[in-house]
Parts: C-alpha cells; sequence; structure tokens
C-alpha cells in the first residue's frame, strides 16, 4: 500500500496485520447466579469455549455452580448430564452412556457440582444439557444447550452479530438481534417455514419466552439461517431453537447458550 501527504507526495508502507476474532465466553453467569464453564482437564484449570473444537472419544469435564442449590442436604437428587445432536435427537457418551451423574464438591455455598464425559467418535456438532434436581423438585436448574464442536464432518452451530453473518460472537445487548447459522449432514434437507418454528430463551431455572424468528431460511444443503430479535431478556441465557418445515416436519431442534448482558 502507500501514504500520501496532503500535497499529494505518496511513499511505500509494508506492515502486517492480525486478525483477532472476538472472544468467546468461557463461563456463562446467570441472572440468578449460577453458572457453568467447561474443561480440558481434571484438574478444572483449562477452561473451553463452547465454539472450541473437540476430540472423538476424549474425556472433557463441566462445571455447574450455584450460589444456594445444596442438593446433598435436601436428600437423594437427581442429576446428569445428557447429549443431543442438532437434530434434538438424544445421542450415547462415547463410553456408551446415556447420561452423566454429576458429583457435589465438598464445601459451599457456593455449591460447585462436577461431571466427566467422553465425548463420541462420531464428528458432529452437540449439545450438553444438564439437570440438577432435589428428590422433591422443589429445587431444579436446567442447562441447555452448551455446544460441542467436534472435527471431521464440518458441523457447525454459530451466532454472529451481522446479518451477513460473518461476526461471530455469543454476547448480545438485551434487544439486540442474534444471527444463527448451522450445518450437520445429518440434518434433513428441507425449507424451513417461519411459521411453524420458534426459539424458546431460558434462563438457567428453566424460565422460559418464546419467541418468533424475524427470518428463517435454507442457504446450501442441510445449511440454515435464522435471526430473531431478543426482548427484554437480559440475564437469560440458553436459547432452544425449533426449526420445522410447512409441514410441522422438525429440521432440527439444538440448544446454545448465549451472553446477554
Amino acid at each position: 500500500g502507500s501514504a500520501a501527504d496532503t500535497a499529494g507526495n505518496a511513499s511505500p508502507i509494508s506492515g502486517s496485520f492480525t486478525y483477532e476474532p472476538p472472544a468467546c465466553t468461557t463461563r456463562f453467569v446467570d441472572i440468578n447466579g449460577a453458572a457453568v464453564d467447561m474443561y480440558s482437564d481434571p484438574v478444572y484449570s483449562a477452561a473451553l469455549c463452547q465454539y472450541d473444537s473437540l476430540s472423538p472419544n476424549t474425556t472433557y469435564y463441566l462445571q455447574v455452580e450455584h450460589p444456594s442449590m445444596d442438593l446433598n442436604s435436601q436428600g437423594t437428587g437427581r442429576n446428569e448430564l445428557k447429549l443431543t445432536d442438532l437434530g434434538g435427537n438424544a445421542v450415547n457418551f462415547g463410553d456408551g452412556s446415556a447420561a452423566v451423574t454429576f458429583t457435589q464438591q465438598t464445601g459451599g455455598p457456593p455449591y460447585i457440582y462436577r461431571a466427566a464425559f467422553q465425548t463420541p467418535a462420531a464428528a458432529d456438532a452437540y449439545s450438553l444439557e444438564v439437570k440438577l434436581e432435589d428428590g422433591s423438585g422443589a429445587a431444579e436448574m436446567r442447562v441447555r444447550g452448551y455446544s460441542v464442536m467436534m472435527v471431521g464432518t464440518g458441523a457447525y452451530l454459530k451466532t454472529y452479530s451481522d446479518a451477513g453473518y460473518s461476526v461471530m460472537t455469543d454476547s448480545f445487548g438485551a434487544a439486540d438481534t442474534v444471527y444463527i447459522e448451522m450445518y450437520s449432514p445429518g440434518l434433513i434437507d428441507s425449507t424451513p417455514d417461519i411459521a411453524q418454528s420458534k426459539v424458546d430463551v431460558a434462563d438457567f431455572l428453566n424460565n422460559k419466552v418464546s419467541m418468533t424468528f424475524n427470518s428463517v431460511s435454507r442457504v446450501a444443503p442441510s445449511t440454515y439461517r435464522m435471526e430473531f430479535t431478543l426482548q427484554g431478556t437480559a440475564g437469560d441465557k440458553a436459547l432452544r431453537i425449533d426449526l420445522k418445515d410447512s409441514g410441522g416436519t422438525r429440521i432440527a431442534r439444538p440448544g446454545l447458550l448465549i451472553n446477554i448482558q
């Protein structure tokens, strides 16, 4: 390139430029004070982004923190971690188990729950779903949609801040428009219908608000784009997408987390 002064005298310039992608969120903190994050090591020190690519048949570690929910003091509880694909279908973990149990750490508050899980052998984009509940069901926490990406098929589930789908981010303002794109070879290749489709925005106590999409489209085989505008949902973190065609056939039902400020 070149630079010129006001008299038109130009001189060549050179240099290198580094593109810095937007920082992803590693720790999602709900408005109620609950938090969730994932790690690559058993001592829970190397935090991961939800968009980080994971390896197949590898153990990873999820931690859930709650300021007041002490399940051990409330009797025998139900707690589990499950895995789903982008179609919303249950998928077994790499060791063949359908669900993984959380272990409550000593001490608290806050109360810490941890679970180790093994990724499947089949590369794809998946979502982790957390459920913590006491024996009576009076105290419950659900985290839907911690996204797990595995290299191999090119499958992905991403959120963007712009209509050109060029600026990837997972942080939004309470009235922003969220742009979502997803692909998996396992998804139905169909034409989505906006009237049949919706998105739920939920906090970690499973309080949900259903919203309609501004637009939905199929942009390539088994590749879909959709957008919706957040409406007064600051503090909510989990999205549950239900994408259907005009006949009511479900195309996809993924979950993901976003940071709403």
